[in-house]
């Protein structure tokens, strides 16, 4: 039966916004209301607009240091074979959206300050051993590798990649790569590396696709390794990326 039944004897259980289709809508169910303003669909369109910005795009930067020790390397004409043990301390945040302009993130009701919802900020730190093999042939300036990898927290990951090294302005070793993900996620890596002694940095756009979204990722990293003694390196890094996700 309907509620509102004794305050509208005259309508039929039947009627739709009062039967003035043109002039009302019925979003509920329940009594007749004008439509929102021209205003109102201004400001909404420009809610969605500004929360789908801040949703968007994602930000990453981390840093940390580490020790990397080379358990053993054989070459056999223009293939090397490694594996190195990789001990590294990193610390860092990722900010993945902020609610600030989306309605269902505030209680009901009017709202203060303190109901502002915050950014989604996740910080990490952690210790994370690495062991990696990785099988490198090199033919002219051209260098194919393929690395597998597992570390201490059970993540095992594949990668095949190809490179070309070049000669930049003041004679600095440019090298240019493309790298082909054979974990449970697919996608390819494209950078530029820059070398001047032990600084290396690396620009990079990545294409990572899985079942339901594809994600572009832009970025660059350093990394500082000292002389290798004992078959043992001491290194600094640093990482920031920005990505945008199309789902």
């Amino acid at each position: 039966m309907d509620p509102l039944f004794k305050e509208y004897p005259w309508y039929t259980p039947y009627q739709f916004a009062a039967n003035c289709t043109i002039k009302y809508i019925d979003l509920d169910g329940a009594e007749p209301a004008a439509p929102p303003s021209a205003e109102w669909e201004i400001e909404e369109g420009f809610r969605q607009l500004f929360d789908g910005f801040l949703n968007a795009f994602s930000f990453a930067a981390e840093g940390g240091a580490g020790v990397k020790r080379n358990n053993f390397s054989q070459k056999i004409g223009n293939t090397t074979i490694s594996n190195t043990t990789d001990i590294g301390y990193t610390v860092g945040a990722t900010y993945t959206g902020w609610d600030l302009f989306n309605p269902s993130a505030y209680p009901k009701g009017t709202a203060t300050a303190k109901d502002i919802p915050l950014p989604k900020i996740n910080a990490k730190s952690e210790l994370v051993t690495t062991n990696e093999t990785e099988i490198k042939t090199t033919a002219g300036p051209v260098t194919y590798s393929k690395k597998a990898s597992i570390n201490s927290k059970g993540e095992v990951k594949k990668t095949s990649s190809q490179s070309i090294s070049i000669v930049g302005p003041g004679a600095t070793p440019l090298t240019t790569s493309w790298t082909v993900s054979e974990s449970n996620q697919k996608g390819t890596s494209s950078s530029v590396k820059f070398q001047a002694g032990p600084t290396q940095a690396n620009i990079y756009i990545n294409n990572t696709e899985t079942n339901d979204s594809k994600t572009i990722t832009v970025g660059g990293q350093f990394n500082i390794e000292s002389p290798e003694i004992n078959k043992t390196k001491v290194y600094v890094k640093g990482k920031a990326e920005i990505s945008v996700k199309d789902k």
